[in-house]
């Protein structure tokens, strides 16, 4: 069994609760970008750049709809997507650094004078999280960065949000997290996950968007390569 250790911080100075801390939750389909304390996110963009064929050059994250946004709707076959993970795992950093640098340029973060709190896969590789560790201190200068999986600040904010619930005096949970490219079942056992016992299944939010496409395509038109609008119904129609 692994043995549970206490939540550790990796630091390059002192740390000091009077510097903002930068919430980033780095999922494969999307970018959210805020602060602590915040009830909600101040950015949600698109993890991903984009490139119509009728412009030169290449829009990053949201910016494909702030530029001429009704004409790049009307056909958006045309546009192709680059995203910085592959099956889930951050694999182009020159990619997701550009994205990163767009979003902290329109909150204004500076970065050098923050803290950041920074969401990855469960089970991430560790040659990843080196990775994302040098980024981070050597390329953003953040004073110190906090890493964990999604599913440990949902079930922490799930517990501090119900004191008095059963929930937060259970010792154990799950978390099911379904992303982009997988989801995961995550058990907890008094506030410490199990990476052992996590369960990863093949299927996300991509597989039923192309899944939905096909659909489509076999009743009424072809859609196969109407992804973006697809995904765009699939998130406004479909519920759990």
């Amino acid at each position: 069994e692994e043995p549970r250790r206490p939540l550790q911080m990796e630091t390059s100075q002192t740390f000091s609760t009077d510097q903002p801390i930068v919430v980033l939750d780095n999922g494969a389909g999307s970018l959210k970008v805020g602060f602590a304390g915040e009830k909600s996110p101040r950015k949600v963009v698109a993890n991903c750049v984009t490139k119509h064929k009728s412009f030169r050059r290449v829009f990053v994250g949201e910016e494909i709809a702030d530029n001429d946004g009704q004409i790049l709707s009307r056909d958006m076959s045309a546009v192709g997507f680059r995203r910085p993970a592959e099956r889930g795992l951050i694999v182009n950093w020159d990619l997701q650094t550009a994205i990163f640098d767009h979003v902290f340029a329109s909150l204004k973060v500076q970065t050098n004078e923050s803290h950041l709190l920074l969401t990855e896969t469960p089970l991430n590789p560790p040659q990843l999280n080196k990775v994302a560790t040098e980024v981070c201190f050597e390329d953003y200068g953040f004073q110190s960065i906090y890493r964990s999986c999604p599913a440990m600040f949902s079930m922490l904010n799930s517990k501090y949000d119900q004191p008095y619930s059963s929930f937060s005096k259970s010792q154990c949970c799950v978390v099911v997290d379904s992303g982009f490219s997988f989801s995961h079942a995550i058990p907890f056992f008094e506030n410490h996950k199990l990476n052992y016992a996590i369960e990863r299944v093949d299927v996300g939010g991509k597989t039923l968007t192309n899944y939905l496409k096909e659909l489509i395509s076999f009743r009424h038109w072809n859609m196969m390569e109407e992804t973006h609008l697809v995904n765009h119904i699939k998130e406004q129609l479909s519920f759990v």
